[in-house]
Order: C-alpha cells, then structure tokens, then sequence
C-alpha cells in the first residue's frame, strides 16, 4: 500500500499555472463576441475551471484555520485588485455602478474569494463529516442540485454564484484520496481514450 508521504504531484503547480492561464485567455475570448469561439469557450468553461477547483480542493483539503487566515488577507487583495482594475472600462464607458462593483465580479475574480469560503465551509464541519465519504457524497448530490438551480442566475443576481455552481468540483476533491489520484495517473492513456 501507498503512504501518502511518497505520492507526490509534481506536476501540479505547472498545471495549476497552465489551468489558470488559459482559464484567463478563455475570459478574454467572451469578451470578443465571436461565433466562430463559441465551442472553444464551451469546451473551456466545461474543462478548465471544474479541473483547477478539483485542484485547489485537493491541494487544501488538509489545511487549518491558521493556514486559512494565512492566506485570507492575500485573497481579499487579489480580489479588490483585479475587481477594480476590471471596472475601469466600465467607467470610461458609463457602465460602472457600485452594484456591479460588490455583485459581479468580472473575468472570474470571484475564485479569488470562492476558495477562502470553500475552505471555511469544510473547516467548520467536523473532523468525522469531512472524512465520512458517504456524508461528503450526500454532501455533493445537496451541492449538484444547489448548482443546477442556480444556473443562469448569475447575469440576473451576481455572478458569485459561480461559488455555488462550481462547489461540487471542490467537494469531489474531498472524496479522491492520494492512491485514488496515483491509480489515475498511472492510467493516464487508457483516460485519454
């Protein structure tokens, strides 16, 4: 048997880059307005981000409330930057009002807060629930059917729903342990197919 010790994921933080990169082309390609991306971007909004929250779940999945308030400050930064840097064109164009500024975050900013609360979620359950598999699967068809009505709301009441729909993806790292992630690693080809 494995230790979960020697399963490393080397390759993690270059794809973690690589995710978030093109999850930042693929913000900029909506922005175009192009029939001819529209299948590109389908193809990305269902691929990218639901692989780097998994990624992000799994990372953080054994973090604490000092790593989390660690990391808290540098997320809210992060946020208000991008957020406001985003709003600039929407001044210059008369678009700006302080509710799109505190209601929708633009080009997916909202991740940048959507981790801090996904943590907190799982750090406020207990220890027990968070390595009980059968509670976290409940725990995952509550949050499919969260995400499912909340679809197509985001454009109506703030695009921070995103938080919700794409919760499932960080709940599924809580059910994939080391072994789980090395089995799949080393059948990488037969996935492929």
């Amino acid at each position: 048997m494995l230790s979960m010790e020697k399963i490393k994921q080397p390759y993690w933080p270059a794809l973690k880059l690589i995710l978030s990169s093109l999850i930042v082309f693929s913000f900029y390609l909506k922005q175009s307005h192009t029939p001819d991306f529209s299948l590109l971007i389908n193809i990305f909004d269902l691929t990218l981000i639901p692989m780097f929250v998994f990624i992000i779940g799994f990372i953080t999945k054994n973090g604490t409330w000092k790593s989390w308030r660690d990391n808290l400050l540098a997320a809210l930064v992060i946020y208000a930057t991008f957020q406001t840097i985003d709003m600039i064109p929407l001044y210059y164009s008369g678009q700006f009002d302080l509710n799109t500024y505190l209601l929708f975050p633009q080009n997916g900013v909202w991740f940048f807060l959507a981790t801090p609360i996904w943590q907190a979620f799982f750090l406020l359950l207990p220890s027990y629930i968070r390595h009980h598999k059968p509670i976290l699967f409940s725990l995952l068809l509550v949050s499919i059917l969260l995400s499912l009505l909340t679809k197509g709301y985001e454009t109506k009441l703030s695009t921070f729903l995103a938080i919700i729909q794409y919760f499932p993806f960080f709940i599924i790292a809580y059910l994939v342990d080391q072994q789980t992630i090395a089995k799949l690693r080393s059948q990488s080809s037969v996935l492929l197919l």
